[in-house]
């Protein structure tokens, strides 16, 4: 599986307290990440991992990456309608 590099930036900031989690630009840096590469999901923040706007981006992107979304949201009607409809 490729990444692309949102996905791999992503996944490096896992690890750095350069953004605040609260802040609007890293949340909407996630939305983009995932909606580029919907498996970035699996790199996002655990309090990410909540934010059901950010799980819907990544599975419209790919369904699959409804496996990296918390138990919650997985059983979430939206969620699920939103990855199995994706293209």
């Amino acid at each position: 599986m490729a990444f692309s590099a949102a996905a791999l930036c992503l996944s490096s900031l896992g690890a750095l307290s350069v953004f605040r989690l609260s802040s609007a630009s890293f949340v909407d840096f996630v939305i983009a990440a995932v909606k580029e590469n919907g498996y970035a999901l699996e790199f996002a923040p655990e309090a990410l991992l909540a934010d059901k706007d950010v799980v819907i981006a990544a599975v419209k992107q790919s369904g699959y990456a409804l496996q990296y979304a918390p138990k919650a949201l997985r059983a979430d009607k939206d969620v699920v309608i939103a990855a199995v409809k994706q293209d």
